[in-house]
């Protein structure tokens, strides 16, 4: 937890490191069943009325998500007093050596990288995380943190990972809101953990992408719903965005670069082995197939027909692609 006498809604000014708050002692429930099992913390602290409390959980599930994940549900009470100007943290500990770089997300859609600079006050090394961030060593281990709120990430030493879970302040910064933040409520703050080895080599493409053009996503959108269906009904939706380069972008970035997305890209055939029967624009959200609505209808064209599509700089566009193995 800091201490930050110095904090207000917009500013983050924390009275030197954060400093430990569990005690020897608490509680500890351990429960279990076919499904799921959780170990739920009730740690002691040197306040009466804890200001935390967690729940980890281990699902059970075979061929689901949820058997590759750990769940941990943190409860957050900074109400009274006796914790203005206090800022609560979670802090995880790994022997990944991602040399203090991380990525949090921008939008849901695109990753950015963050790295902790010495030369700068703490408060200068925390970053947005809208709902993910993750850190990554030289062999490719990654450990991952998919959060249900947007919450302020850093990654002060080798390995670790904080988030801020909660903050109560009382002064006013001068930014704008006219008050503290004191306006806390008991909340829950629900985080999937999760663990990737370290990758093999995989490469699904029939040929390089434009070095500008980038695969978000390729997934089955409701995986219930198409498991029972024939291999050449199965749906799939691929999301592509198309990065915009500029000369301001150095030359080194560009030193492996040949082409750019300036020419139709061919979706029929994108993937080794499989064959396209079909391709469907459709929004972000899966919901809407009319692509004048969407606003880029002379862009796509007749993808369904021909599988050529054009995406201009700074786009992300999706497709619903029927696809089968080559015969």
């Amino acid at each position: 937890m800091y201490t930050s006498p110095g904090s207000g809604a917009y500013l983050f000014k924390p009275d030197g490191d954060a400093q430990p708050i569990v005690e020897a002692g608490g509680n500890m429930v351990i429960s279990g069943g076919p499904l799921m099992q959780e170990v739920f913390v009730y740690p002691k602290t040197s306040w009466d009325q804890t200001p935390i409390s967690h729940s980890t959980r281990i699902y059970n599930g075979d061929n689901t998500i949820q058997e590759f994940l750990i769940e941990k549900e943190y409860h957050v009470e900074l109400l009274g007093k006796e914790f203005d100007d206090r800022e609560l943290i979670v802090r995880y500990k790994t022997d990944i050596d991602n040399k203090k770089i991380f990525y949090s997300d921008l939008n849901g859609f695109q990753m950015s990288r963050r790295e902790t600079y010495s030369k700068i006050p703490l408060q200068g090394n925390y970053y947005p995380m809208p709902s993910l961030a993750f850190m990554q060593g030289s062999n490719g281990q990654r450990f991952s943190v998919h959060s249900r709120q947007s919450l302020g990430v850093a990654s002060l030493k080798d390995g670790w990972l904080e988030i801020m879970l909660d903050r109560r302040l009382v002064r006013d910064d001068g930014r704008g809101l006219g008050q503290g933040v004191m306006d806390n409520r008991p909340m829950n703050n629900p985080q999937e953990l999760s663990v990737q080895p370290p990758p093999r080599s995989f490469s699904p493409l029939s040929a390089p992408l434009p070095c500008d053009l980038h695969i978000v996503n390729f997934k089955v959108p409701r995986p219930l719903k198409y498991s029972q269906q024939l291999i050449e009904d199965s749906r799939f939706v691929l999301i592509l965005q198309r990065r915009h380069w500029d000369t301001s972008y150095c030359r080194k970035g560009r030193s492996q670069c040949t082409t750019v997305a300036n020419e139709p890209l061919n979706l029929f055939n994108m993937f080794k082995g499989l064959a396209a029967l079909n391709a469907r624009a459709t929004s972000l959200n899966l919901l809407h197939d009319d692509v004048e609505m969407l606003g880029y209808a002379e862009q796509v064209g007749d993808a369904a027909q021909e599988g050529y599509v054009v995406i201009s700089p700074m786009e992300i566009q999706a497709y619903k692609l029927e696809l089968r193995p080559h015969q």
